[in-house]
């Protein structure tokens, strides 16, 4: 299950897994990333995090960047696209909609 916490809609939003508990080193990658001027941030913190955007740790500036924040907002409320992307493939879904936005906009 992922809890998608708004921390104030024009600056952050972030997704977060529930069954985890919150790091000092996840803490310091998002203080690292809200000290830099990108718009996405990932993060993998283990050997097995094996592919580029996981669902339970990312997040988005959604006022560096407004096109692509209208795009996720369009994508995550279509009801089709959750239906296809339904059970643990979140991963594929953020990949091919987040991670392909990567370039100098991403922080991983």
């Amino acid at each position: 299950m992922i809890l998608i916490h708004v921390i104030n809609v024009e600056d952050y939003l972030m997704s977060r897994d529930l069954d985890s508990a919150f790091t000092q080193s996840e803490r310091a990658a998002f203080d690292t990333w809200i000290a830099s001027n990108k718009s996405f941030h990932s993060m993998r913190n283990h050997p097995m995090h094996d592919v580029p955007m996981l669902g339970g740790m990312w997040g988005f500036r959604p006022s560096l960047n407004r096109n692509i924040s209208c795009i996720i907002h369009n994508k995550i409320h279509n009801r089709e696209l959750i239906k296809r992307y339904g059970g643990r493939a979140d991963q594929t879904f953020l990949c091919k909609n987040g991670y392909g936005h990567k370039s100098e906009a991403f922080l991983t």
